[in-house]
């Protein structure tokens, strides 16, 4: 069976892509994806690192440009 999530993260890890990811908070975390498992999505942001629970990720959006 595809991932189709799986297949983004892929991409945004491969291409080095700025994303917006919004959490069920409402919170957005920006930056680059660097590491993803089945469980969290490892996002760097300005030299830091945050751990997502993946089940908490609402939408992954590709940024334009560099935050």
């Amino acid at each position: 069976m595809i991932d189709v999530q799986d297949q983004l993260l892929r991409r945004l890890k491969s291409e080095e892509t700025f994303v917006v990811v919004v959490v069920q908070t409402g919170q957005q975390l920006k930056g680059i994806v660097r590491e993803f498992d089945r469980e969290t999505v490892l996002l760097e942001s300005d030299g830091q690192q945050h751990y997502i629970q993946r089940t908490a990720v609402v939408t992954y959006t590709p940024a334009q440009k560099k935050f």
